[in-house]
This record gives C-alpha cells, sequence and structure tokens, in this order.
C-alpha cells in the first residue's frame, strides 16, 4: 500500500511545482536563513536511460528539479520529467527524496530516500514506490571510484524486495578542464518477480561555462529487448 491516493499524488505534485515555476532558486535563497541554499537543475536528453533501459521509448526527455541544501550536509528535492512505458497510463514522472552527504574519513558519502510516483497510473499498478540508497567515493588524484547501492521494499510494480548495487570509475581529465570520462557496471536482483539483470555503461561529458554539461552516453544491459544505446544531453545547474 502507498501513503497517498491517486489523487492526493497528483495535487501534491502540481502544487510542487507550481510553486517551482513560480518562485525560482534565486528569490527563495532571499527568502531562507544563511545556512540554506537552494538550486534548480534542467536537463534535456534524446533518451531517459536507467539502469540500462529507455524510460521514454526511445523518445526525447526533459527533466526539471529543485533541491535545498542545508550546511550540515542535509537536503531535500523533488523533480519531474516526461516517461512513456509503452502503457496509456504513464506519461510524467516525479521524484521527493532526501539525505544527507558529506565527508566521512576522507571519504564522500551519500544517504538518501526517493518516494517516486506516476500520476494518472491506476492506484492498483502499483507503479509509485520508496526507494533508499547510499554512494560511497573517494577521489584518488584525477581518478574517482565510487560505489552505489540500492533498495526497495515494494519495487516498482509491486514486485517486492529490490536491490541494486553499481560500481563505477570517473576519470577527470588533467590537461582540460572541465572534461571528464566515467564507466560502470550495475546488477539488480531481488524478490523473484524483480528484474534481474547486469547493466554497463561509459561517458564522456563537458562543462561549458554559461551553458552547462553536455555529456555523450553509451549504455547496455542484459535484459531480454535492450540494446545498446547512444544519448546525448546537456544538463545545468542554477
Amino acid at each position: 500500500m502507498h501513503p497517498h491516493p491517486a489523487s492526493a499524488r497528483i495535487a501534491l505534485s502540481l502544487a510542487a511545482f507550481a510553486a517551482f515555476a513560480v518562485l525560482p532558486p534565486a528569490a527563495a535563497a532571499q527568502a531562507l536563513p544563511e545556512e540554506f541554499s537552494v538550486s534548480g537543475t534542467v536537463l534535456l536528453a534524446t533518451d531517459y536511460i536507467s539502469r540500462g533501459q529507455s524510460f521514454t521509448g526511445g523518445k526525447p526527455f526533459i527533466l526539471g528539479s529543485l533541491d535545498l541544501a542545508h550546511d550540515s550536509g542535509a537536503y531535500a528535492g523533488l523533480y519531474g520529467g516526461n516517461v512513456d512505458f509503452g502503457d496509456d497510463e504513464s506519461n510524467s514522472e516525479f521524484g521527493f527524496y532526501a539525505g544527507w552527504a558529506g565527508e566521512v574519513q576522507g571519504f564522500s558519502l551519500d544517504t538518501n530516500a526517493y518516494y517516486y510516483i506516476y500520476p494518472g497510473v491506476p492506484e492498483e499498478f502499483e507503479y509509485d514506490y520508496l526507494e533508499f540508497g547510499a554512494t560511497i567515493r573517494r577521489t584518488l588524484g584525477a581518478f574517482t571510484p565510487r560505489l552505489r547501492a540500492n533498495w526497495s521494499p515494494d519495487y516498482f510494480g509491486g514486485r517486492g524486495d529490490e536491490f541494486y548495487l553499481r560500481g563505477g570509475l570517473r576519470y577527470d581529465v588533467p590537461q582540460l578542464d572541465g572534461l571528464a570520462l566515467d564507466s560502470w557496471v550495475g546488477h539488480q536482483f531481488g524478490d523473484t518477480a524483480v528484474p534481474q539483470f547486469v547493466d554497463w555503461g561509459a561517458s564522456i561529458s563537458y562543462a561549458i561555462p554559461d551553458v552547462g554539461r553536455v555529456q555523450l552516453l553509451w549504455s547496455d544491459a542484459d535484459l531480454s529487448g535492450v540494446g545498446d544505446r547512444l544519448t546525448l544531453g546537456i544538463g545545468r545547474t542554477f
């Protein structure tokens, strides 16, 4: 069971994004104590790739997010974007999240919880779900290895316990500030109804001053019907 009926979820989503539209981050920051900061991000991409799979049926993707952060490392936010799962009901995805990020014994740690909702989808589909995650990384010169772990007690579609592990390595090219190479491999597993697969990928990205970060991403997964994909995207935080 999910904590909000469908009508309440839709109302909450629309209200949150209405606030985002009329109150930009710079204006919101002025109304907050100095230990808080507000930022927003816009992402445009040729596809929405998650764990090697397209969430937009190979069509373009647009995402907007709003984040509130505290000097202690605590943060919370929301985002929204389009999806297409090949049915007549799903056309948008919203996420509400909260977490903490900081340094622990020379390692960067980020722990969070996400609640994903899909407005307009019948409640019996059980698309909405809660997922907890943690990422640990450490920068060693130009290299940054990292490990991510996720767990959901009732995964997308009401499938039960789900786990996802991902290891990756980022290389920030010293000769050209803003250029980064990234690679990763992940594994999803859990209850018998949860899709079991391995996904992998690599990307090259470049931060263009006053424009945003442009990324070319290649990804694949060993799932039936999923082939390798090449995606181009650009994101900007303000």
